[in-house]
């Protein structure tokens, strides 16, 4: 069931590893999807979970993708075929994810028959609650040996010693590695502190979804991979729909993700040290006026007290929003669009270039892992070509980190019935292409610095406080977090 959020909530999804059930990777968690099917390899019982931004979709597609061949692999004659031992390997869970990891780790068992590895899925969806089971197994030193660390968590996961170093493993094992086969900006997420402490499964930057019918009823030109936030901000004005009251019976933008905009307004939200906060400059102030004006002044946007009362996962696919910022994952939930047509596009310029979120998928080994050579053997087959193959091609929604796989046909002709074209598939593709995304580079402190953004939004969009006071104080509480 989908709840109405704040815009808070709504908006933290650009940073903190939830699943809304429309908006995928835009802010509301999902309610927790029970396992429907028995684990694919069992030999314990689930005890722990984690979580991630490129989450399996809350609901199964109504129209099935052109699959990839399932065909297992032979058994490997690698390096790392040599390893043996046993794997405990958790991620949230769910009956979609489950059926998807069920070819991954047959194909796993095949190629490294020598390895025992157990899939044990938290069986918590993307929640809260799947990060706190993986910090309850940390406490009690029982953690999975292998499990995806959500967005939000590896900075701190890291600099606590509770994730395995791997650059040992990735300088040794460079074919099962193959960091040239990801895209660069996939790599670059999983390093903290110049080490590798996770390697990428998957993980798609923002796009944003409009609402083809309603752009051209309102006389308007699709949009295009050159347009600007100014013609966004137009785009916007020209489709809201509002009576003599001021009530909204449709919003022409979505909300803005805070990140990504300030990105693309050259600003940023530390220094290059990661010693201070820079939010009060020019560029960042600049990114959160053009946020307010969508918002307090065009009111194109919804205000805060509006996403209290509506039932936002609905908004876009009953054609009452005109666009919105969120990932490839998306299409899950768009399938069941049935009244208007649909597309994708690049989320538009800002003043100075056009700088995306990414959401990457974290594989992550425990520090502890009882088979550490196993552990990384099942790890580089989780974020290999074919394991991705496996897992994703089944239903054709996730977004895969190996850039080769965009070219397959289950990823690039992917059909949505009420899409308009083929922008549906190349959208997220092509802005990683041109190096205009990257991930939220991980810090210890990042659950802190995400919450002094929640406390200081609602006051920037319904135009209580200015863009500059809102960003003095943001300044004002990190920097003090910083110090802390």
């Amino acid at each position: 069931m989908t709840r109405s959020i704040s815009r808070k909530r709504f908006l933290r999804g650009s940073l903190v590893a939830v699943v809304l059930p429309l908006v995928a990777a835009c802010g509301q968690a999902a309610s927790p999807a029970a396992p429907t099917a028995a684990p694919t390899v069992v030999s314990a019982k689930p005890t722990t979970a984690a979580t991630s931004p490129t989450a399996a979709p809350a609901t199964a597609p109504t129209s099935a993708p052109k699959v990839a061949p399932t065909m297992l692999p032979s058994a490997a004659t690698s390096p790392s075929a040599k390893a043996s031992g046993t794997v405990i390997f958790t991620v949230p869970g769910g009956a979609a994810e489950d059926a998807d990891y069920k070819p991954m780790m047959e194909g796993f068992a095949k190629k490294y028959p020598n390895i025992k590895a157990t899939y044990s899925p938290a069986g918590t969806g993307y929640t809260a609650e799947y990060n706190q089971k993986i910090e309850t197994a940390l406490a009690g030193n029982a953690a999975p040996d292998v499990f995806k660390t959500l967005v939000g968590f590896l900075g701190s996961f890291a600099e606590r010693g509770v994730l395995k170093p791997l650059d040992a493993y990735v300088k040794g094992q460079p074919e099962e590695t193959d960091l040239a086969g990801f895209f660069p900006a996939h790599v670059d997420a999983c390093k903290y502190k110049g080490q590798f402490y996770a390697l990428p499964h998957d993980g798609a930057p923002q796009g944003m979804w409009y609402d083809v019918d309603m752009f051209k009823k309102a006389g308007l030109d699709l949009p295009t991979a050159d347009w600007t936030m100014d013609q966004l901000l137009s785009a916007g004005k020209a489709m809201t729909k509002r009576d003599a009251q001021g009530r909204a019976s449709q919003f022409g933008l979505g909300p803005p993700l805070w990140l990504t905009w300030i990105w693309s307004f050259g600003g940023d939200i530390l220094d290059e040290e990661k010693q201070v906060c820079v939010v009060d400059q020019p560029p960042a102030i600049a990114a959160l006026t053009w946020m307010q004006t969508a918002t307090a002044k065009d009111k194109s946007s919804p205000l805060p007290a509006e996403l209290r009362q509506i039932d936002s996962g609905k908004l876009f696919t009953t054609g009452r929003l005109g666009t919105m910022y969120a990932v490839r994952a998306t299409i899950a939930n768009l399938l069941q669009v049935k009244d208007f047509t649909f597309d994708a596009a690049p989320i538009p310029t800002g003043k100075e270039k056009r700088l995306v979120q990414l959401y990457v998928g974290y594989s992550t080994m425990w520090s502890k892992a009882k088979d550490p050579d196993a552990a990384y053997t099942f790890l580089s087959y989780w974020t290999s070509a074919e394991g991705q193959r496996l897992r994703i091609s089944r239903q054709g929604l996730g977004f895969p980190s190996r850039a080769a796989l965009v070219d397959e046909d289950w990823y690039k002709n992917f059909h949505a019935p009420k899409a308009l074209d083929n922008r549906i598939n190349t959208a997220f593709s092509d802005t990683l292409k041109r190096g205009e995304a990257r991930a939220w580079p991980p810090h210890p402190k990042d659950n802190e610095i995400f919450s002094v953004f929640d406390k200081n939004l609602d006051a920037l969009f319904d135009g209580s406080r200015s863009p500059e006071q809102v960003a003095g104080q943001i300044t004002t509480s990190i920097n003090a977090l910083l110090k802390s």
